[in-house]
């Protein structure tokens, strides 16, 4: 005679079961939060790949970081600012070379993401420059980092503090020592506060409008 009680040789296999059930979700939510891996809005045309930030010296109190930016929508939209916990301050910045000297200022109006189109933050380009970093960022390190646009809203991510100075050539040339103080004074081309700008890189494609501070210098 059977009852409608699960039998004790029943017993273990269950609970292997709810085990491998709850190992799935486990490892599902650490993909999703792995750092610099792919973040989106589930229902918007904004994705995020590849973001890292730079180590800081000692003593330093700034930092860059550096992503790449997709738009699968039909109309642009704007990187207009960024927050996260790690430092008081986030701006989206510009580096380019003028006459032999590496200048770096703030985009006031902020980036545009065209639409079908991507943007590159990277070095020697576009970057979201970190002012006031509370405490030393280390190799290896995830740091909460928040972007703000201007019609996707915020989205938020975690970006590992790269380690340039083993990564070498892979980091496009990037300087191995402290950057320069504020990173905003002019600097030698080709020097270390070059940051070795990318191939390709920090440019909009072709499909989006350059901002009114991308235009003007």
């Amino acid at each position: 005679m059977t009852s409608g009680f699960p039998r004790a040789a029943d017993a273990p296999l269950q609970c292997d079961l709810r085990l491998i059930a709850l190992v799935i979700a486990a490892l599902a939510a650490l993909f999703t939060a792995l750092p610099g891996s792919r973040v989106g809005a589930a229902d918007g045309p904004l994705t995020i790949t590849k973001a890292w930030l730079r180590p800081t010296p000692p003593g330093a109190t700034v930092s860059a970081l550096y992503a790449e930016i997709a738009n699968s929508g039909s109309t642009d939209d704007r990187l207009i600012g960024a927050s996260s916990p790690a430092a008081g301050t986030l701006e989206v910045h510009e580096s380019r070379s003028e006459g032999g000297m590496m200048q770096m200022r703030k985009l006031p109006d902020g980036l545009t993401v065209p639409a079908h189109g991507a943007v590159t933050l990277a070095p020697g380009s576009y970057h979201i420059m970190l002012i006031g970093v509370t405490a030393p960022l280390v190799p290896g390190a995830a740091v909460p980092v928040t972007l703000h646009f201007q019609r996707a809203g915020e989205l938020g991510l975690l970006a590992r503090v790269a380690d340039v100075g083993s990564a070498g050539g892979a980091m496009h040339g990037a300087p191995q020592g402290p950057m320069p103080g504020g990173m905003h004074g002019a600097m030698p081309g080709g020097g270390a506060g070059a940051m070795g700008a990318p191939a390709g890189g920090g440019t909009a494609m072709p499909h989006g409008t350059p901002s009114k501070a991308q235009q003007t210098k």
